[in-house]
């Protein structure tokens, strides 16, 4: 299983997916983050959220996910 930073609804949060080895993603799930942990991270971890979040959007609704492309 593999994590990255996300914008999910509008929303900063980590999801969570496996990768085939076709290359297909498979979602898992998601947490969002809260503004006392963004607040909490090191300067390295926002490093990779600036890099993670950028050009994708992902949409949660009715238990599906959503890709939207930037």
């Amino acid at each position: 299983m593999v994590w990255n930073f996300a914008i999910i609804n509008n929303r900063l949060g980590e999801i969570y997916y496996d990768v085939d080895k076709k290359g297909k993603v498979e979602f898992r799930g998601h947490c969002y983050v809260t503004d006392k942990e963004k607040r909490e991270m090191c300067s390295e971890e926002r490093n990779y959220l600036k890099k993670d979040i950028e050009g994708v959007k992902l949409i949660y609704k009715n238990k599906k996910y959503r890709v939207v492309k930037l």
